[in-house]
Formats: structure tokens, sequence, C-alpha cells
């Protein structure tokens, strides 16, 4: 499978992360969403999203399928972003940091979402 080198790790409101990264060949446009590190139903979960980029507004929109219906789970830009979660929850996040391939945690989005037990993952 491909992968990107990279993980963008964004930090929120509430002490919440988020883990970003493309997954399938880059013309895909999917990408492995990781929300963890709060007391959510969500947390710890994997989505696959569909990724679509805004040129008006320089955005990046996460999209994946909750109970059968398309969901926004995540919107970013470079430097920041927000994130909606079941239950009318939201947290704006900043970013903080990029792994890169060579680092931990860069595969581990990966090998954790093809081994997960959690059901979080509807597109899986």
């Amino acid at each position: 499978m491909d992968i990107s080198k990279y993980t963008e790790v964004y930090k929120g409101t509430r002490g919440i992360y988020v883990h970003i990264t493309r997954y399938g060949a880059f013309d895909q446009n999917q990408s492995l969403v990781r929300v963890s590190n709060f007391d959510h139903p969500w947390s710890e979960h994997i989505f696959l999203c569909d990724t679509s980029f805004n040129f008006n507004d320089m955005t990046v929109t996460y999209t994946t399928q909750i109970d059968g219906s398309d969901y926004v789970l995540l919107r970013t830009t470079k430097d920041w972003g927000a994130i909606w979660l079941l239950g009318g929850y939201s947290f704006d996040i900043n970013y903080i940091e990029t792994f890169v391939e060579h680092m931990e945690g860069r595969n581990d989005i990966l090998n954790d979402y093809n081994n997960s037990h959690l059901t979080g993952n509807p597109r899986k």
C-alpha cells in the first residue's frame, strides 16, 4: 500500500491529538486520520477519509462516512484547523510537527489501521 512519507500532527484544546497521513496513491485523495488523547468514543479510532483541497481558502477537508452518510470530520490549513466529533464536540487544532518516514510514529498509523479492532473506520 502506498502511504505518505510524512504524518502531520495537530494538537487541540483539551489535549486532543490528530495525526494525518496520505493513504493510497496520491491521486486517490484519501488520508488516514487518527484522533486520540481525550475521553470520547472516537478516541484512538483511525478514519479513512476522502480529502479535497479548496484553492479559494487554501483548506483541506477530510470527509468520512458515518452511518452511511458523508461526514466532515476535519478541516485544516497549513497551521490550524478544526475537528468535529460525534455528539456535537468540536475542537480547534494547531499544527505542531511532521513525522518523516524514518521517525517513530510514521508507520504506526498504517499498522494500527490494518490491525484495528475499533469500528470508527466505516470505509475499511
